[in-house]
């Protein structure tokens, strides 16, 4: 049975949305259903790597995101000693590297090789499941199985709002609707043990789906899944649960969240400067912000509502008072990208003692190569990664998301047990 022993004022559920719970990519150079969950195999896919001849052979079709013992890899040769297991995911990358300010020093021109073998390893993948000399080709029942589990159970009317992104596969992972269900008893609950909150958290330019998918299932108008505490206006519709967060190339505690607006970032590359230079005031910064709008033709903000947070204080205070039910914030990539991406310039997570917040993210990996930046409200300090994993943060396994219907909510309620809110 399940008892509060510790009542906490507000849970903030910060989610990543492209290969978290949305399973689309518009990062990838192919962004379709059945590409995306090559990647994600690709990323837990065990073989053995030689370094002299660059090849790479499966030795286990049990996927996993750490690596396996070698006595458990049954597709391995006897005769191997000691053979080098790495991910087919780290293969291509050893074949067509990340291009780094290591490597070469001009930005433009790292880019461009950047994404000339981005392009390459995404290429590369099509072939996993080729023919029987593909890498992949031992896994293809187990991709198969996955594609059958995210097909639709009923046809969308093609005038259906949702009909552009449920026409043939969920977009949005079932197991995520059965936790957000879950957190919304809570909430209708009075004598609730928490109230908790969605701030959907990405570098992409996905939000639109995942917006009005959201609006839909909230109100208990989506097709799939019922809304059994629906909300008759889960938005005020000024875009006051809406932002863009940019962060400085140089400082890494200059940090600015515009809200009052539809994530838009190419609309604000321009303003970087202004953004971090505080003799620019705010008022000034709206007036030249609105005169963008215009100019583009961008009408998705709010022109009372448009307001400019500054550092991790006002930031922190934005995501705790804002009283949409859901929100909706794109990061910048840019400032993670130009930093080699790395953690102190990721997407940023302030915790604090007041409020609970929890970031799901499948990009959670080590020290280095977590994407998200936690730092502390009190003293604006970064949380080292091993204080902040499975406390604050979760790194989501996208597979077993699609596997289990249960996932999400189990992993929610682990944290919560961590936190004393439930027993």
């Amino acid at each position: 049975m399940e008892v509060a022993v510790k009542r906490l004022r507000n849970i903030f559920c910060h989610f990543d949305v492209n290969k978290t719970i949305l399973m689309l990519d518009s990062s990838k150079f192919d962004n379709s259903i059945g590409h995306l969950l090559v990647y994600l195999i690709s990323a837990e896919a065990w073989g053995v790597y030689k370094e002299e001849d660059n090849s790479w052979r499966l030795a286990t079709k049990t996927l996993s995101v750490d690596s396996p013992n070698l006595d458990n890899c049954e597709m391995l040769d006897s005769a191997e000693e000691k053979p080098q297991l790495i991910t087919h995911k780290a293969f291509l990358l050893k074949k067509y590297p990340y291009v780094w300010s290591t490597d070469i020093a001009d930005f433009e021109k790292r880019q461009e090789k950047h994404l000339k073998n981005k392009k390459d390893r995404e290429v590369e993948l099509f072939n996993f499941f080729k023919d029987e000399n593909s890498h992949g080709w031992q896994l293809r029942d187990y991709y198969q199985s996955l594609i059958e589990k995210m097909e639709v159970t009923q046809k969308l009317d093609e005038g259906h709002l949702l009909y552009p992104y449920l026409n043939k596969y969920y977009s949005i992972i079932p197991s995520f609707f059965k936790f957000y269900s879950y957190l919304l008893e809570e909430n209708s609950k009075e004598d609730a043990k928490f109230k908790g909150k969605l701030i959907f958290r990405t570098f992409g330019s996905d939000h639109k789906m995942i917006y009005d998918e959201l609006l839909a299932f909230l109100t208990g108008n989506h097709p799939f899944f019922t809304n059994e505490f629906p909300i008759e206006h889960p938005t005020d519709g000024t875009y006051s649960n809406c932002g863009n967060i940019l962060r400085s190339t140089e400082e890494q505690l200059d940090i600015v969240l515009i809200s009052g607006m539809f994530p838009n970032k190419k609309l604000l590359q321009d303003y970087r400067k202004d953004l971090f230079n505080k003799e620019t005031t705010d008022e000034i910064l709206k007036e030249r912000l609105i005169k963008t709008f215009e100019e583009n033709k961008f009408s998705d903000y709010s022109t009372e509502h448009l307001t400019i947070h500054r550092g991790i204080e006002a930031i922190s205070k934005y995501f705790s008072t804002n009283q949409d039910t859901f929100m909706c914030v794109q990061d910048d990539y840019e400032s993670w990208h130009f930093h080699d991406e790395k953690t102190f310039f990721g997407k940023p997570l302030i915790v604090d003692d007041e409020n609970l917040n929890l970031f799901f993210d499948d990009h959670c990996y080590y020290e280095d190569e977590c994407i998200v930046n936690v730092l502390n409200a009190e003293n604006c300090e970064m949380v080292p990664y091993k204080d902040h994993i499975n406390k604050y943060t979760v790194r989501v396994e996208p597979l077993k998301a699609i596997e289990d219907e249960d996932y999400f909510l189990n992993t929610f309620k682990e944290l919560l047990k961590f936190h004393k809110v439930l027993e």
